[in-house]
């Protein structure tokens, strides 16, 4: 899984600050899956050329839909 502080509705994180989990998503070939909180997803986050997006989000509500990006 992917660690956060918080996610958008399509998949991307905001992470703490270093980088490490997109450098690892780049090379990653398997499905990510972030873990967070239903209150914890936003609409949208602010995203960096190197910014990867998790393909699911699981909160204590189950699976969470993800958006197509516009």
């Amino acid at each position: 899984y992917v660690p956060g502080l918080t996610f958008d509705i399509y998949g991307y994180r905001l992470g703490y600050g270093k980088g490490y989990y997109d450098k690892f998503m780049n090379k990653f070939t398997g499905c990510t899956i972030g873990l967070t909180y239903t209150e914890l997803i936003t609409s949208s986050l602010p995203k960096g050329r190197f910014d990867r997006h998790c393909d699911i989000i699981l909160t204590e509500k189950g699976i969470k839909q993800l958006k197509q990006e516009k």
